[in-house]
């Protein structure tokens, strides 16, 4: 390596280290930023002095159960973070490999205590287990001096469904109480096995009142739903994931408002037998500018009264399964409230993509017909194996027509952008000339069209507040 390379500027090093350093920084010569301290002594002093390197760490323990040289590498990864607010990702194996003898318990009561100095300044925690038994008995030890009074963010992730314990013994473990004196925790973010049916937020006593993020990815039921909802007085954004097979009926309750909600996501799996969209009538969310309704398998069919509409006056993005509602006429019913909405996402699915070309032609501009005047942005994402030619390209360019530059109404903005997320490319020539004409339609419409296979970072907000889990896989 040349010799001025090595010399280079601490500034300039600092901003090639500052480009290179991974999502989830690990304690590896492989990686950076330790990977950077064997380019030279220059380097290595400019990286090592540099405290903004060395305030993110990801761990998981040894398989060989040998924690000692563990801590005293996140200490003095650590110490060179100096007075900046830390982020520490814990990954913990209590089981030896292949075997699953469990490791000495003792060993482990002495490594979570070593790392009090590091937990009493860390801002963000994140703890992920495969053996929820095991981990919370820890957690909930007398012994451990952990002090949470800074922790500003705690994610908690079970990784695999296949270790997790007995549901009765779950039952039993008694509450968590380490994170009940958490003054200034404001963003929680839980991932539970889905078909394990521990609903660990159950088993910690979180301040509730005073988060304003809540991701919940875990075997909610109405009781859940509602008593979490209803104590998370100042939430700002909530991620919630649902069975429906196992969603019963809810018992009546007050009207809640949350003022402070601006973002809310919910997704579905399974149809059930009850509503998961019925539970919104009990809430209040005059700020709520983002409203996600998903569904991961089968849609449910809701009649549009059981929205209630209240929620819709204020929203400016709408990320909708179609199955949502039953029918085109549902989902004009809730177009024709959602006068300032600006992004809209479409999911179809097997069971409703026949519906497009009835939902395009109510979304095409008309004197006497206009709804969603603001839409600025339109994506459209199809599953099950469709091609953009089941989405009616010609239906879909009188669309867009109508909202372009010159055929958008006076007063209404015109369409910026249409993305299609397909999971299959064309078939043939025939079905690329249809995708080739809905392209040339938007460029002659002045409309930024993307043909993709997937929307990318479309939901990279969502995935920004999800739980650390899969940080490890290629550790």
């Amino acid at each position: 390596m040349s010799s001025g390379f090595q010399e280079l500027p601490g500034d300039i090093i600092r901003e090639i280290a500052a480009h290179s350093l991974p999502e989830s920084p690990r304690p590896t010569s492989v990686k950076p930023p330790l990977l950077l301290c064997h380019v030279s002594s220059n380097w290595r002093h400019v990286v090592q002095s540099s405290p903004e390197f060395w305030s993110i760490l990801f761990v998981r323990t040894p398989d060989d159960g040998n924690h000692s040289r563990l801590v005293n590498q996140i200490l003095k990864w650590f110490e060179r973070a100096k007075d900046r607010p830390l982020s520490f990702f814990l990954s913990l194996e209590f089981y030896r490999p292949g075997d699953r003898r469990q490791y000495d318990p003792s060993q482990y009561e002495s490594f979570l205590a070593q790392l009090s100095p590091i937990v009493a300044r860390t801002r963000h925690l994140g703890l992920s287990s495969r053996d929820m038994d095991i981990f919370l008995g820890y957690l909930n030890s007398k012994s451990l001096p952990w002090n949470l009074n800074n922790l500003d963010s705690f994610d908690f992730a079970s990784d695999w469904e296949e270790y997790v314990s007995p549901i009765s013994k779950f039952r039993r473990a008694p509450m968590i109480n380490l994170f009940k004196d958490t003054p200034r925790l404001r963003h929680l973010s839980i991932h539970g096995h889905f078909f394990s049916y521990h609903t660990l937020h159950r088993k910690f006593a979180f301040p509730l009142s005073n988060l304003t993020t809540v991701v919940l990815e875990e075997t909610l039921d109405a009781e859940d739903w509602c008593s979490l909802i209803q104590s998370c007085h100042r939430i700002r954004y909530g991620d919630f994931l649902f069975d429906m097979d196992y969603f019963g009926p809810s018992r009546p309750t007050d009207l809640v408002r949350l003022a402070d909600l601006e973002v809310l996501l919910l997704e579905a799996r399974n149809t059930g037998n009850h509503s998961l969209v019925a539970q919104l009538a009990n809430l209040e969310i005059p700020n709520l500018h983002t409203l996600r309704l998903g569904a991961s398998y089968k849609a449910q069919l809701m009649s549009p009264e059981a929205f209630g509409f209240q929620h819709f006056h204020c929203l400016q993005s709408l990320i909708l399964t179609c199955g949502w509602l039953d029918g085109v006429d549902g989902m004009v019913q809730l177009f024709q409230r959602t006068v300032n909405l600006k992004e809209l996402t479409l999911t179809f699915d097997s069971t409703n993509y026949n519906v497009s070309s009835s939902l395009f032609k109510a979304m095409t501009y008309a004197e006497s017909h206009i709804i969603l005047p603001k839409l600025a942005s339109l994506r459209i994402h199809t599953s099950w194996g469709h091609r953009c030619n089941d989405f009616y390209p010609n239906v879909l360019g009188d669309m867009v027509k109508s909202r372009s530059v010159s055929g958008s109404p006076m007063g209404c903005e015109r369409l910026q952008s249409l993305t299609i997320a397909l999971d299959l490319p064309p078939r043939d020539e025939s079905e690329a000339n249809e995708a080739l004409r809905v392209v040339m339609l938007c460029s002659t419409a002045g409309v930024a069209f993307n043909l993709t296979n997937s929307f990318g970072d479309w939901d990279k907000e969502r995935s920004n507040h999800r739980a650390f889990r899969g940080m490890f896989d290629d550790q």
